[in-house]
């Protein structure tokens, strides 16, 4: 059932990369001064985070000149967060420094993203503890997980876990999962349904507090609640 699973991700959940690509479209054609690095900051998972945090982030992030984004230099993703991960700010917690890197990264020419590493906070952490039977730190190499995914991408393996968490059990997927287009059942019971409709740009998720929001896994424990690796 995990193949099917995968390919029902693939196919329908797509609201990571909605986000992703609206970032490089608001920092190519700008409709407001640093709105990329705005969007880059804040998307679906950041909507219960103090205004006073993500501005005072974004202010650091332009200290470091990220706004100079084609003559940065890294040598791979953990190099980008890093520096990212320089800006942190009380609020901001591992959720959003792997949400901006991500965001940034793809923005970035050549586009960078996390490949040695999957990066595991809130809902994704709960996903990765499930199907490994054990805790996890806030990054797994990206090896642990192939036995699952294959050659599935490190951010792609992230939100399958946070979005896809409540069907997982240790070693692959609970019992009675049934999948009918858009529509998966546990035990011939409704679990979710994933609509998209790409000429309105609308994608709605059965668990979002506001349909305009594109992420699937917008439920409140999926969202950064300011928990870090880092001392601040």
């Amino acid at each position: 059932m995990m193949k099917q699973l995968i390919h029902y991700y693939n196919k329908y959940c797509i609201g990571q990369f909605v986000e992703m690509n609206r970032c490089v479209d608001e920092y190519f054609y700008p409709k407001t001064k640093n709105g990329w690095l705005y969007l880059c900051v804040k998307g679906a998972h950041q909507y219960c985070i103090k205004n006073g945090a993500i501005n005072s982030f974004i202010t650091n992030l332009i200290g470091i000149n990220i706004n100079q984004l084609q003559s940065q230099k890294y040598c791979d993703f953990e190099d980008l967060y890093a520096h990212i991960a320089r800006c942190q700010v009380k609020g901001i917690g591992d959720l959003t420094l792997y949400d901006t890197a991500l965001r940034i990264g793809h923005v970035m020419h050549p586009c960078i993203y996390p490949k040695q590493y999957v990066y595991l906070a809130r809902g994704a952490k709960k996903g990765a503890e499930i199907l490994l039977g054990r805790k996890v730190g806030w990054r797994e190499p990206i090896d642990v997980f192939r036995p699952y995914f294959g050659d599935m991408p490190s951010r792609c393996i992230e939100d399958f876990l946070c979005i896809m968490k409540d069907l997982l059990c240790k070693g692959g997927v609970i019992n009675g999962v049934s999948i009918k287009g858009r529509s998966i059942y546990v035990n011939g019971i409704l679990r979710s349904t994933f609509c998209c409709d790409v000429a309105n740009n609308s994608f709605i998720c059965p668990n979002a507090y506001d349909q305009n929001i594109t992420a699937i896994d917008c439920i409140s424990d999926d969202c950064d609640n300011g928990d870090t690796h880092f001392d601040l």
